[in-house]
C-alpha cells in the first residue's frame, strides 16, 4: 500500500514499536552541539503535520510531532530533547 520494499516496511514497523515502548523517554537527551529542521508530513494539504528533527553532531537524532510551528511549541520540543549542558 506504501509503495515500499518489503525491507523498508520491516525497518519502519521495528521503528514504530520503539517509539511506542513505555521507556522511550528513558533515553538520554541530547548534548552539545544540535541541528534542527522542521517539516510537515502528511499526503494532503490541509491534514499535514508538523515535524521537529534534531541531530546531535555525534549522530544521535530526535524527532518530534508538534502541533503548530510556534516559538513555544518548538521550545517545549528542545527542552524535551536537548540537555542544558554542554558535552
Amino acid at each position: 500500500m506504501m509503495g515500499v520494499t518489503y525491507k523498508m516496511a520491516w525497518f519502519l514497523c521495528h521503528r514504530i514499536r520503539f517509539g511506542m515502548t513505555p521507556n522511550h523517554g528513558a533515553e538520554a537527551k541530547l548534548k552539545g552541539t544540535v541541528e534542527g529542521d522542521q517539516t510537515f508530513v502528511g499526503p494532503k494539504a490541509k491534514t499535514k503535520s508538523a515535524v521537529v528533527a534534531l541531530v546531535e553532531r555525534q549522530g544521535l537524532a530526535r524527532v518530534k510531532v508538534i502541533t503548530s510551528v510556534t516559538q513555544k511549541n518548538l521550545g517545549a520540543a528542545l527542552g524535551e530533547c536537548v540537555s542544558g549542558e554542554r558535552s
